[in-house]
């Protein structure tokens, strides 16, 4: 919504749906500068032309803060062309557009204005913004501060197979601009529980993060750090990577593989929505191999826990990675003929894994003669 007025027009009703203004009025050399204000209670599209300018006329455009200090914008074309000034997100606030006389003695002008309320996110999770969020970014434009204390979105994350996810938060000024202000960004699960760590800008530079979650609804909030003395308009890029869950969480669901005397490699993730891995071999007697480390021979994001099991699930290997990183490993562990389920399990939200295994049969003694 917004109010125009000038000391010429006077003052402009409030719509809901925006205003059309059509202002037409003169510059003379004595008085070369008009000020119009222009005040927007939400956040507000702006689209002011200004023509009608007789032959060797100029008058040039500008778009002012609400001191009359700082040009936000401006048009400043050449001879009687019209002037144009287009804005798609403005901050709840006043402005002035001024027209300035740069040439002729005297010149009539028309200046049209149109302002259009831009949907704003909602300020509580009940009117959150619902977006739909894939492994493409998805940039949403925002204003947070004095007047627009919150925003809040609202996404569902999780599809079959696909139990975690890793969201990618970014948020920045916009058009490479700095952030006016510091900004706070909290995750919140569908019971409004916190998620992760709470995040703020330091300085105007923004800030970026991945955080792995479970399938679920979740919220984010935007707010100013201090709703007294921060504001800003920024830009939020969220972006969302499903993790494949190749290998079950139960006995029952267990990924079946075939082993032998060459190692094969299993790269995987457990963490949150997916803190359990079962594997399933069956085997003639052999001689088990297993190396677990991150996913290229790397270290480890989180400790893992490896047991072997027979196919009575019964533990008869257990092995911990280091709380450095570093893997672990089972060596020349022999195995009767069967079946047996490799677990791998975490308490941590985020591991990446790269799994070696290798069964050797033992050899058959020659027949007697």
């Amino acid at each position: 919504m917004a109010d125009v007025r000038s000391p010429f027009t006077g003052s402009l009703p409030t719509q809901g749906r925006g205003i059309f203004r059509d202002i037409r009025r003169s510059l003379e050399r004595e008085n070369p500068v008009k000020d119009i204000r222009v005040r927007f209670a939400a956040r507000s599209s702006l689209l002011a032309t200004l023509g009608g300018m007789g032959p060797n006329r100029n008058i040039d455009l500008e778009l002012l803060d609400s001191n009359r200090e700082t040009v936000l914008a401006f048009s400043r074309r050449i001879g009687n062309r019209p002037e144009r000034i287009e804005i798609n997100n403005l901050a709840p606030d006043t402005y002035y557009l001024r027209a300035s006389l740069k040439r002729g003695r005297r010149s009539r002008f028309r200046l049209q204005i149109a302002t259009t309320p831009l949907v704003d996110t909602g300020n509580t999770p009940s009117r959150a913004r619902f977006v739909s969020l894939s492994s493409e970014p998805t940039t949403l434009t925002e204003f947070v501060g004095a007047e627009d204390r919150s925003d809040f979105y609202a996404f569902t994350l999780g599809a079959p197979g696909f139990p975690s996810n890793r969201l990618t938060v970014s948020l920045t000024g916009v058009d490479g601009h700095l952030l006016g202000g510091n900004v706070s960004v909290r995750l919140r699960d569908g019971l409004l529980n916190p998620v992760g760590t709470p995040r703020q800008t330091r300085g105007q530079g923004g800030l970026q993060f991945t955080e792995p979650l479970a399938a679920g609804t979740y919220f984010l909030e935007i707010a100013p750090a201090d709703p007294k003395r921060d504001q800003a308009t920024y830009r939020l890029t969220l972006t969302n990577t499903a993790i494949f869950d190749s290998a079950g969480n139960t006995p029952a669901a267990a990924r079946p593989i075939t082993l032998n005397e060459t190692p094969s490699l299993f790269r995987e993730f457990i963490g949150i929505g997916d803190q359990t891995d079962y594997y399933q071999v069956t085997l003639p007697k052999s001689t088990f191999n297993l190396t677990l480390t991150g996913p290229n021979g790397n270290l480890l994001r989180g400790p893992i826990t490896v047991r072997l099991r027979d196919q009575l699930n019964t533990v008869i290997e257990t092995r911990t990675t280091l709380e450095n990183g570093g893997g672990t490993t089972i060596v020349n562990r022999p195995l009767d003929a069967g079946t047996y389920f490799i677990q791998l399990s975490t308490s941590n939200r985020d591991v990446d894994y790269g799994l070696l295994m290798s069964a050797t049969p033992a050899a058959v003694p020659p027949a007697e003669a």
